[in-house]
């Protein structure tokens, strides 16, 4: 790179007369260099089919459903709502996931943390490429812990059924509404524990954790173990505080 830069500079500084209508060196360079506007198109508009019909449909009667207790996210990928714990395989597992989407991604209306996903299923899901792929998809949330429903399409919904079945699934991941002003904390695994000569695991995604110390909040000073997966995994492990004789 070196003497391409030094020929440039060299020729330039001969006189060379680099105009609009002859820039073909002199583009490449800048471009190779990241200097310069960019002479890339962006081939680029809003699509008219964000949602489908259905799932247009189906979204109206979620809304009349959740209310403003939740957050209704459509089309989400599982890149964001996942993280790979591996980082030997971090590459490989990130694909696997990159490409797919959920149909809709559930979240509490105040924290937006995800309490559950929803696929919608059509006559897509019956192909054998679509199939190994909801198999796929379905173990990822099962592992992840994350609850996933899988609801038919269809022209007439019965609220009342949909209703009692996210009843079911907010209870079974207990659930409650977090009122506004409300403080939500870190997550913690388990009661204070002493410190260890070898920090433990991560309950939430195995990773190992490191002792830190707080440097802020109410809690300024206190030790604990925290994820090193964090801001991923923000499960922490409190330590005991030693009682002063």
């Amino acid at each position: 790179m070196n003497i391409i830069v030094l020929t440039f500079i060299i020729s330039n500084s001969q006189g060379v007369n680099v105009n609009q209508n002859n820039r073909g060196c002199f583009s490449f360079i800048m471009q190779f260099l990241g200097i310069g506007e960019s002479k890339f198109s962006f081939p680029y508009r809003v699509s008219d089919k964000f949602l489908s019909p259905a799932e247009y449909s189906f979204y109206m009667v979620l809304k009349k459903i959740l209310a403003d207790r939740f957050i209704i996210c459509p089309q989400v990928p599982l890149s964001a709502i996942f993280f790979v714990t591996e980082k030997r395989n971090y590459m490989a597992a990130f694909n696997r996931i990159a490409s797919k989407r959920i149909d809709f991604l559930i979240c509490d209306g105040l924290t937006v943390k995800p309490l559950f996903g929803i696929e919608l299923d059509d006559k897509s899901h019956n192909s054998k490429a679509r199939k190994e792929r909801d198999v796929f998809v379905e173990k990822t949330f099962e592992v992840a812990g994350l609850p996933l429903l899988r609801i038919p399409a269809k022209n007439v919904y019965v609220t009342s059924e949909i209703e009692s079945t996210f009843a079911g699934i907010l209870q079974s991941i207990n659930w409650h509404p977090t009122q506004p002003g409300q403080v939500n904390p870190a997550p913690s695994s388990q009661n204070p524990v002493e410190i260890k000569e070898t920090p433990p695991k991560c309950p939430k995604c195995g990773a190992d954790m490191v002792l830190r110390v707080a440097n802020s909040g109410p809690r300024k000073g206190e030790k604990f173990y925290g994820c090193t997966n964090y801001p991923n995994c923000r499960t922490i492990i409190p330590i005991k505080v030693e009682e002063k004789s």
